[in-house]
């Protein structure tokens, strides 16, 4: 019988991963957009014959990662974009729609969720010029980048700190019995639990369509 602080311990960390679990199913669910693209009658979705890919979102997410690691910054920043670009583009709204057919906008709503998942979950200041020359090229412009947060926002209801992948890895690593619980241990488990989330993460099937 372990222990009555152990017990308490174990039982509020269920309960924070019952919560999460909760978030996850209700206020940041995201749904099999890409699928539902097909048979969906809304007004707001484009019946045009070119459509954006899987090969399109993995694309997005690696040029994120690739960002975060240039910067030294956890990839739980990006992965955080993605489940924003996801929810985002779950949503019945009409840039969500034309984002299925132009890669033009599904890109700047990508990049947009990244620099709200830095300033939300990294603390970071990101100004708008800084983004448009140099992580955009000048593809973008400053107005187009601020409007678009400002709707991504406004759609996702300001709900930008939901649980992360890397937070469940932590919690679940907590609840291991402390006879296995060495530093060396949960680096080894941490490194491969992450590892293999971000490249489900990739995996549009995996991340997006699985039971």
């Amino acid at each position: 019988m372990l222990p009555q602080h152990q017990s308490n311990s174990i039982n509020m960390l269920l309960d924070q991963l019952q919560t999460m679990q909760l978030q996850e199913e209700t206020f940041y669910k995201s749904s099999d957009y890409l699928s539902e693209l097909s048979t969906s009658a809304s007004p707001y979705r484009s019946h045009s014959s070119k459509q954006v890919t899987h090969a399109d979102r993995s694309s997005m997410i690696t040029w994120s990662y690739q960002i975060v690691d240039c910067c030294r910054i956890s990839r739980s920043i990006a992965l955080s974009a993605a489940s924003l670009f996801d929810r985002f583009m779950s949503k019945q709204s009409l840039r969500a729609g034309l984002a299925m057919h132009s890669k033009y906008d599904f890109q700047l709503i990508f990049i947009t969720c990244l620099i709200i998942a830095l300033k939300a979950r990294a603390g970071m200041v990101v100004e708008s010029d800084f983004v448009s020359a140099t992580m955009c090229q000048g593809l973008y412009q400053q107005d187009e980048i601020v409007s678009m947060e400002m709707e991504i926002l406004e759609v996702l209801g300001w709900r930008v700190n939901g649980p992360n992948i890397h937070e469940f890895i932590h919690l679940y690593l907590e609840l291991l019995s402390d006879d296995v619980k060495s530093s060396k241990t949960i680096a080894m488990l941490t490194n491969l639990a992450t590892s293999m989330a971000e490249q489900a993460t990739l995996d549009y099937p995996m991340a997006l369509q699985a039971p």
